[in-house]
């Protein structure tokens, strides 16, 4: 978890909002974003003085708020039943290296999500997640980087560099999940290739995983199944 995002980034400031005490955050000096402007002090950056065991406690108290102060943010609620029955679809998927979101954390989700909704069976009549193997965190997806390089992971075709306008086959999760929705054709394993079109393999619906054959090329999506 990045606790110093948390801390001073002014457009979230968790420490001061799960405290209810604007004393704790991040002034203009600390964080290049906008900073939380409250007349009742002038005082700021008392997140400084906490310690380990305090911000313990403030994780608590900031998950004890969501039900009130922070309803309309929880995204780790496990219950989908409104989304299944508006017939919404979901696809997710997280690198296997990412730096960011650990992907234990999307497992652990996916794993109460079916608990709660009646096993995996049933979730991926709605939702499916991909475990994708060596890619890292990033809007592009970027792969783990050994000197820099990255062209011989396998990652999910994405459009432009930013990837802010899909457009089909550019973009193979969401063509997937627009096939879903609007063709009722629900997504499959699907191929991935590296940027330098060396390396590809599949990658499963959970919790299906990417397994090698024992055989064959380790660069070639034949010598790979979801098991």
């Amino acid at each position: 978890m990045h606790f110093g995002s948390l801390i001073t980034s002014a457009s979230t400031d968790q420490v001061s909002l799960a405290l209810q005490d604007v004393s704790y955050a991040a002034d203009a000096g600390t964080t290049s974003n906008i900073p939380i402007a409250n007349g009742s002090t002038t005082i700021r950056n008392k997140w400084r003085d906490l310690d380990y065991a305090t911000l313990a406690d403030v994780v608590k108290k900031n998950v004890a708020l969501q039900p009130e102060l922070f309803s309309n943010l929880i995204t780790d609620k496990a219950d989908l039943a409104k989304l299944r029955d508006l017939g919404s679809k979901v696809i997710v998927y997280n690198g296997l290296t990412d730096d960011a979101i650990p992907p234990a954390g999307s497992i652990n989700y996916h794993e109460r999500v079916a608990a709660a909704m009646g096993g995996h069976a049933e979730v991926q009549k709605f939702m499916r997640m991909y475990l994708l193997p060596g890619a890292a965190h990033s809007s592009q997806g970027r792969a783990y980087t050994v000197g820099g390089q990255n062209d011989a992971v396998p990652l999910p075709k994405l459009p432009g560099n930013a990837n802010q306008t899909p457009t089909r086959e550019q973009d193979q999760f969401f063509t997937a999940l627009v096939d879903w929705v609007e063709k009722d054709v629900a997504p499959d394993d699907i191929l991935l290739t590296s940027r330098d079109s060396r390396v590809s393999y599949p990658v499963c619906v959970y919790p299906l995983r990417t397994t090698w054959n024992g055989s064959g090329p380790a660069t070639q999506a034949t010598s790979y199944s979801c098991r």
